[in-house]
């Protein structure tokens, strides 16, 4: 009789690995989660690889890397995952990667903990316990947030009140919970995401006992969230202006994108397409942003025998698409005597390639401040039967009252134009693309605004 096989011994590193497990199975699923329901931040998150990284504190990401703590995320709940995963996004749709420049790396990423978080709580995510909050300094930029700081900090070092001079802030809590740059405040477990302690009205931490009694025993400290920002990858390779302005450049781009699809779903955050009006930012290839809008306008049948591939390498399993149609497109061509008949004849030639690939209806209506033609058909040949005419002052109205005499409700419409007029119909039911000639910066009251510039040549646009 062979004796019993005596017990291994538990490896010391088995219990790590099933904690890293299960950290990634729990950021995986987040992830998808986000794509599903929150599609901004889920497709620029999509863009990151994911990285268990047991030497950080929490987060981090620096536009390449999400990486985590795998303790820490498995830890969390799934809204507070999906809130520190949104957070960490919203970091690189601001930029924060690039534009810290030669400012206090721990103090910038402070400064930028406050900015993202009043929008993400305005969205409303809920956040992990600790998070940093400055209701007085909500909607200020990165950069006006971080010199109230810097101020704030070098008045807590000469003895003046910086806090005080700044507006302070409304979410003060507990003395353990000071982080150790002054004037920014945490909500923590003790309190909700609006700064009121939970366990008594009177803020001591225990209903219906004074606060001025100790309790039995110390309070243990209390948890601080900080998702961290690193400079992008490029710039610790090559650092400098011109690296970061094409590293900006690049954020932009994927922003926009992210931006359509959101737009397409119905689901735009609250608050953050203003953060991306910036002064001198990239002119966007005009005709790639043509073919993308109307491919998201599609209407698409989808299925799971043939997965998304797209997303595959990422272990995140979608449905695919099986069949591409567009029922009905309304282009609008402002024909008044403003407009460029060159750049008239390049929207025409991009309009007929982005419309090649599907099964697509189409009507477009030739105007000025009057419907002067009406072209419906299907294919190039549709197209090519357009005859622009007008020549007069320019009025937008007709277009939104002859789509409701219609009672046409088109998949979406395509405005080619120069905005020159403040006569606007009201906003349509499906998504509205303004392709904008010349070089005024007017906002339409609806839809997005793309600036019309000179196409790229077709070998530049199949990379």
């Amino acid at each position: 009789m062979t004796a019993p096989a005596s017990r291994q011994p538990v490896a010391p590193d088995s219990t790590a690995r099933e904690l890293r497990r299960r950290a990634e199975t729990a950021v995986s699923r987040a992830r998808a989660e986000l794509l599903l329901r929150e599609p901004f931040f889920g497709h620029l998150l999509m863009r990151l690889r994911l990285r268990a990284d047991d030497g950080c504190a929490q987060l981090w990401t620096d536009g390449t890397t999400l990486g985590f703590h795998p303790a820490f995320a498995a830890s969390l709940p799934e809204d507070r995952l999906l809130g520190a995963l949104a957070h960490e996004v919203l970091h690189l749709a601001c930029g924060h990667h690039v534009r810290r420049g030669q400012r206090d790396a721990a103090l910038w990423n402070e400064a930028c903990d406050v900015v993202v978080n009043d929008l993400l709580l305005q969205a409303g995510f809920r956040l992990p316990e600790g998070f940093v909050q400055r209701p007085a300094l909500a909607g200020q930029s990165a950069d006006a947030v971080y010199d109230v700081l810097r101020q704030e900090r070098q008045g807590a070092a000469t003895g003046l009140p910086g806090q005080a001079r700044s507006g302070g802030s409304t979410a003060a809590a507990h003395p353990a919970s000071r982080d150790k740059h002054a004037g920014a405040a945490r909500v923590h477990p003790r309190q909700n995401q609006a700064g009121h302690h939970k366990d008594g009205a009177d803020g001591s931490g225990s209903a219906g006992r004074p606060a001025s009694l100790p309790g039995p025993r110390r309070r243990k400290p209390l948890p601080v969230f900080s998702g961290e920002v690193r400079d992008a990858p490029g710039l610790r390779e090559a650092p400098g202006p011109e690296m970061a302005a094409k590293l900006r450049r690049q954020t932009d781009r994927e922003v926009r994108d992210a931006l359509r699809r959101a737009r397409h779903a119905g689901r735009i955050p609250a608050g953050l397409e203003r953060l991306w009006r910036r002064e001198g930012a990239e002119q966007a290839d005009w005709a790639a942003l043509l073919r993308r809008f109307v491919a998201h306008c599609a209407e698409n049948d989808f299925c799971w025998c043939a997965p998304n591939r797209r997303f595959l390498h990422t272990g995140c399993y979608l449905p695919g698409r099986r069949d591409v149609r567009i029922p009905c497109l309304a282009v609008a061509v402002d024909c008044s005597g403003s407009v460029d008949t060159p750049a008239l004849s390049a929207f025409m030639r991009e309009l007929e390639q982005a419309l090649l690939p599907y099964e697509a209806e189409a009507v477009i209506l030739c105007h000025d401040c009057r419907i002067q033609s009406v072209t419906r058909g299907r294919g190039r040949d549709m197209l090519r039967r357009v005859q622009p005419r007008g020549g007069g002052g320019t009025d937008f109205r007709p277009v939104g009252r002859w789509l409701e005499e219609e009672g046409l409700r088109p998949a979406c419409l395509i405005w080619f134009t120069d905005l020159e007029c403040d006569q606007f119909p009201p906003a349509p039911p499906c998504p509205t693309l303004w392709l904008v000639w010349g070089d005024n910066d007017r906002q339409p009251p609806f839809g997005e605004r793309v600036a019309l510039t000179a196409p790229a040549p077709a070998e530049e646009r199949m990379a």
